[in-house]
């Protein structure tokens, strides 16, 4: 299971409501490609196996059983960089 921080959790609620449309939840999606990972969130709706992440009440996040279990003790944070806030992907320290 992939933890989500509560900040983290709020920004994705935030992200969710700028770009998901029709009771949509935002999804982590792992894709690999020329031997690294790229890693994004890309509006989806709920499916059968899904991890769902929670911020006060509402669904933020899906993380489909694989990538759950592939990221089993990982953390998703919100972090300051010298860019802004970002999500960050590490693990569960």
């Amino acid at each position: 299971m992939i933890s989500v921080t509560d900040k983290a959790a709020g920004r994705l609620k935030s992200i969710k409501t700028e770009v998901a449309v029709d009771g949509q939840v935002l999804r982590l999606v792992i894709q690999h490609a020329d031997g690294r990972f790229d890693i994004g969130l890309l509006p989806d709706d709920v499916r059968d196996g899904d991890q769902i992440v929670e911020n006060e009440g509402e669904q933020v996040l899906l993380i489909d059983g694989f990538t759950s279990t592939m990221l089993n003790g990982a953390k998703i944070d919100l972090v300051d960089t010298p860019e802004g806030e970002q999500l960050s992907l590490g693990p569960d320290m």
